[in-house]
C-alpha cells in the first residue's frame, strides 16, 4: 500500500510540476509579446 501511495504522490507531483512549468512558459511568452508590441 505504501508503494502505491508513493507512486501516486509522485505522479501527482510530476503533473503539478509540469503544469506550473507550462504556466511559467506561457506567462513568459505573453510578457515577451507585450514588450514587442
Amino acid at each position: 500500500i505504501f508503494v502505491q501511495a508513493a507512486s501516486v504522490a509522485h505522479s501527482l507531483f510530476c503533473m503539478c510540476y509540469e503544469f506550473n512549468m507550462q504556466i511559467k512558459v506561457a506567462s513568459a511568452l505573453l510578457l515577451m509579446a507585450e514588450i514587442h508590441k
